[in-house]
């Protein structure tokens, strides 16, 4: 049997879970070096592997640590961007387009639609080579 005490949201619930097990886990599973050498011996693992297990996690632990900071710049630089082309636009002295009619491809349209507009697909290759 069991007895309910508090009532909580299941989100709610969960957060306040989740950062109880982060630090918990955190500060009751931390091995001691010796504590995992030991451990990893247990399993078969020689000095060798060890040392090159080692050295291969600080390899990936600073890519992680660069990567975190490459993350932050590139966050920075982005608003960075966005501004700037927020700025261009602003002062931007360039005529508009006009939105209303919209502009045509000749050259890229198939034979079979420039027929049905009535255009001559010779007749436009002639005046584009002139």
């Amino acid at each position: 049997e069991y007895n309910v005490v508090d009532r909580l949201h299941l989100d709610t619930f969960e957060e306040i879970r989740s950062k109880e097990r982060s630090t918990n886990f955190k500060k009751e599973n931390r091995l001691s070096k010796l504590e995992r050498e030991r451990v990893l011996r247990e399993f078969g693992a020689t000095t060798k592997d060890i040392q090159e297990a080692a050295k291969r996690a600080t390899i990936t632990r600073k890519q992680r640590m660069k990567s975190i900071g490459l993350q932050r710049d590139d966050k920075k630089h982005e608003a960075l961007e966005n501004r700037l082309s927020k700025a261009k636009k602003l002062f931007s002295f360039r005529k508009k387009k006009d939105k209303s009619k919209p502009e045509l491809d000749l050259e890229r349209l198939h034979p079979t639609l420039m027929a049905m507009m009535g255009m001559d697909e010779t007749a436009y290759s002639n005046d584009s080579k002139m």
